[in-house]
């Protein structure tokens, strides 16, 4: 289940993908951020130390039509012309400098909106220990992320 910028799986809420096994990733928990690598928590921070927190990645460029996209792909893969495109990465600077990655949901990325809903977001979980208990439930965190439209509803999520 995703909704922009976050998905859940295995009762853990990602920022972008969850981790392949060799790839990046940034899981969202009670605690904080956890930083994964090769399969396992490489750092943890806790939510004092991932204040002031910036999240970055890509906007989607100009797109063709997903049909068409999709058309023009499988004939380029067939004749081996084309192979598919590697995702984008988004990027979690923290205050002190500290960069962590994850391969997105998205292989074109996010609209703006997106990217700034998810890094008020996370402001927010920072500074509010009362909104954390959302975590707990990945699923009903991602589902709920999903009907927050305006900076009214996501300050309502956070109280």
């Amino acid at each position: 289940m995703k909704a922009g910028l976050f998905a859940a799986k295995e009762d853990k809420v990602w920022l972008g993908a969850p981790p392949a096994p060799e790839g990046p990733g940034i899981e969202i928990s009670p605690a904080g951020l956890v930083s994964w690598a090769h399969g396992s928590a490489e750092r943890h921070y806790s939510w004092d130390e991932v204040r002031g927190l910036q999240v970055l990645v890509a906007e989607p460029g100009i797109k063709f039509p997903w049909l068409i996209s999709w058309g023009v792909g499988l004939l380029l893969a067939a004749v081996a012309l084309w192979s598919p495109r590697e995702p984008e990465m988004l990027h979690v600077v923290l205050e002190n400098g500290d960069e962590l990655t994850a391969v997105t949901t998205e292989p074109y990325g996010y609209p703006a909106r997106e990217t700034d809903l998810a890094t008020s977001l996370l402001q927010g979980l920072a500074q509010r220990d009362g909104a954390r208990h959302h975590l707990e439930n990945a699923a009903g965190f991602v589902s709920a992320v999903q009907n927050i439209r305006t900076d009214e509803q996501l300050a309502v999520f956070l109280s």
